[in-house]
């Protein structure tokens, strides 16, 4: 079974039946800076992969190797289970906590935006099944999950103009796309509201200041931007945790992801 497990400053930008589409932003000025990269074991790296290795992270006391991410289109090519999303856990929805937000601004938003002006990555997802979670020793931090079954090589394959690179990766491997500082995997218990920046992305958003973690709108409910939410924290608002074998390996754990301040989120 092969895990994408997906952290950071991530945005869900559409979800059906059929696939989902997930963008990766970088925000100017955005404090502490945020590395977007793709990190896998060592092991698990197959010949074909064109992708530069950039360097190597420790989560959880693990090795993992990476390469960096860049305004890339990306793919998963291999596996051709069909797609199943199965979200037990509502992401926050940009809408609720930021109602004046028009929409997301078309350098993050338009995987065809030129790489001149481009300002994202964006990463299709046709098969397998995605889910969210609550990460493991957290205080309400919801994170996102792919799993496929298929005992195929995977090949993540990213595309920016005329540049194509290829990450080809065993069955059963164990991927994190990340959209953090490296500090997340440095300093255990360091803490920052990583979900302001969201508002960087979007038109019309440049007031809004919201959190999830402050009982409004922003909380994660069972349905979509609620007229009246209860004053409540994360912790209580959310619906059951769904027991899944799509439950991520605990070592996968990126230590600064501590709250719901910290999730990946969902537009509208």
């Amino acid at each position: 079974m092969t895990t994408i497990q997906f952290i950071g400053l991530l945005i869900i930008t559409s979800l059906s039946s059929s696939g989902a589409h997930v963008v990766m932003g970088t925000v100017p000025g955005i404090i502490p800076i945020h590395d977007s990269i793709i990190a896998y074991l060592p092991g698990d790296r197959e010949p074909g992969t064109t992708w530069e290795r950039a360097g190597s992270i420790v989560i959880q006391g693990e090795e993992y190797d990476f390469v960096h991410v860049d305004r890339d289109n990306i793919r998963f090519l291999g596996p051709t289970e069909p797609f199943a999303p199965v979200l037990p856990l509502n992401l926050p929805h940009l809408s609720c906590c930021c109602q004046t937000m028009e929409r997301i601004r078309p350098e993050y938003a338009d995987a065809n935006e030129p790489a001149e002006t481009k300002a994202a990555a964006h990463i299709d997802i046709t098969n397998g099944t995605y889910a969210s979670y609550e990460i493991p020793d957290t205080s309400g931090a919801i994170g996102t999950q792919l799993t496929l079954t298929q005992q195929v090589e995977l090949t993540i394959e990213g595309r920016l103009g005329s540049r194509v690179r290829l990450l080809v990766l065993k069955p059963g491997s164990s991927v994190v796309f990340a959209n953090t500082p490296f500090q997340a995997f440095e300093h255990p218990g360091e803490a920052h509201n990583h979900f302001l920046a969201y508002y960087n992305m979007g038109a019309g958003a440049a007031t809004c200041t919201a959190q999830p973690s402050e009982g409004n709108k922003c909380n994660p409910f069972t349905t979509l931007c609620p007229l009246n939410p209860p004053a409540a924290k994360a912790s209580q608002a959310k619906p059951p945790l769904k027991k899944a074998a799509t439950m991520p390996p605990k070592k996968l754990l990126p230590i600064l992801i501590v709250d719901i301040n910290c999730s990946n989120s969902q537009w509208p």
